[in-house]
């Protein structure tokens, strides 16, 4: 098993980015493929731990893990937990810009072969990486994300909803409500030229299959390439084996065709 490296990049504002790098033990020739994975939440951190399917990645297709802890992460106190609030989201993007910038730097990264993979939250910010930062990624893969923010919080269950004003911000404000439409990545599919890989379950309460086929149908319009798995028996994250081996074995073809 390979053992993680405490990593820290720049920002643009200065300040330290933190995360995790899993350099892959096989011995290739040349400079490694990497894979940024973001976390969901946004209200939660990366861990080291076990890498379950994680690990096929590094020990059989030779590819280099990064899992980044962007502003907004717990665990480094309230400052940087609520550092991406409201109209702040976009800063969140600029730090997987800092950390593209930041991979150029590595002498075994080839920065040229980059792909971006989120869940829920962080399949928000990979979508949105794809037209702020596209030419500097291969490819994107969102598992159960969401692609409007006002959206989420309108479609979302009433209990939940000021949980979500809270971290984003009040859609009922129409200054608001425009800012969110202006930075949602159904809203950018035009700058949309990276090939995408959705993943949802048709039944998720939390983002709803709503999302999924909005970027879906959006960015089909655009004849960008893009792959989708809907999973008709799943809620928010797939859970079934069948379904989760199923776009397990998806993802890895889509990798394989894009940075190997």
């Amino acid at each position: 098993m390979v053992m993680p490296q405490l990593i820290k990049w720049k920002s643009f504002d200065g300040r330290q980015i933190p995360g995790f790098i899993y350099r892959s033990g096989l011995s290739l020739p040349g400079k490694r493929p990497v894979i940024i994975f973001i976390h969901g939440g946004p209200a939660e951190q990366y861990r080291p731990e076990f890498g379950y399917e994680h690990n096929y990645y590094l020990n059989e297709m030779g590819v280099t893990l990064i899992y980044p802890n962007l502003r907004g992460s717990t665990g480094y106190g309230k400052d940087y937990l609520h550092s991406d609030n409201g109209y702040k989201r976009q800063d969140v993007i600029k730090d997987v810009g800092a950390l593209l910038n930041w991979i150029k730097t590595q002498d075994d990264l080839d920065s040229d072969r980059v792909l971006i993979h989120g869940e829920s939250y962080g399949g928000y910010i990979a979508l949105s990486t794809t037209f702020k930062y596209g030419n500097k990624i291969r490819g994107a893969i969102s598992n159960s994300g969401f692609v409007n923010i006002e959206t989420l919080i309108s479609n979302s269950n009433e209990s939940v909803r000021e949980l979500l004003r809270s971290e984003f911000g009040n859609e009922k404000l129409l200054k608001v409500k425009a800012f969110m439409n202006r930075i949602s990545p159904v809203n950018n599919t035009l700058k949309i030229k990276t090939p995408l890989l959705i993943i949802h379950g048709e039944n998720d309460p939390r983002c709803t299959i709503a999302e999924a086929r909005s970027i879906i149908n959006s960015v089909s319009n655009n004849k960008s390439s893009i792959w989708y798995l809907i999973a008709r028996n799943e809620g928010h994250m797939l859970r079934d084996r069948d379904n989760w081996m199923y776009s397990h074995y998806a993802a890895i073809m889509f990798i394989k065709q894009l940075i190997l």
